[in-house]
């Protein structure tokens, strides 16, 4: 069974995208904060990472380059509401960044994101619909 970690610090979404995915079948493991995530990383690594870009304290760039030291092989799809192309491409040139995502976004989206990432492919935008 693939692990997916969901960091997000609005309560709300990480319990939306608990039960969307945990209703694919992927064992869901939720981070409130960065803190929170790179500990989840370093005792049990994910098989993909879903990362808000803004989060209290440790931003989601920190805990992202904080995750891919911890774990070179995870994947992440980055979620953020300060979209822009340019800031998509940039974070598309990160380790480890196979996605990024608008929010807000359509769960279909991001359910065909993860499937489709779970199983390979690089380098996916999906700015805003």
């Amino acid at each position: 069974m693939h692990t997916l970690l969901v960091v997000d610090d609005q309560r709300g979404m990480r319990l939306l995208l608990r039960e969307v995915f945990h209703q694919e079948g992927l064992c869901v493991i939720t981070a409130a904060s960065g803190t929170e995530a790179l500990t989840i990383v370093r005792l049990t690594p994910p098989d993909l990472m879903l990362l808000d870009l803004k989060l209290p304290k440790l931003d989601g760039r920190t805990v992202l380059q904080q995750a891919i030291r911890l774990c070179p092989e995870l994947r992440v799809i980055v979620m953020t509401a300060a979209y822009n192309e340019d800031c998509a491409l940039q974070l598309l040139s990160y380790a480890g960044v196979v996605a990024v995502i608008a929010k807000p976004f359509d769960v279909h989206r991001l359910r065909e994101l993860v499937t489709h990432h779970l199983f390979g492919g690089h380098g996916t935008i999906a700015g805003p619909d």
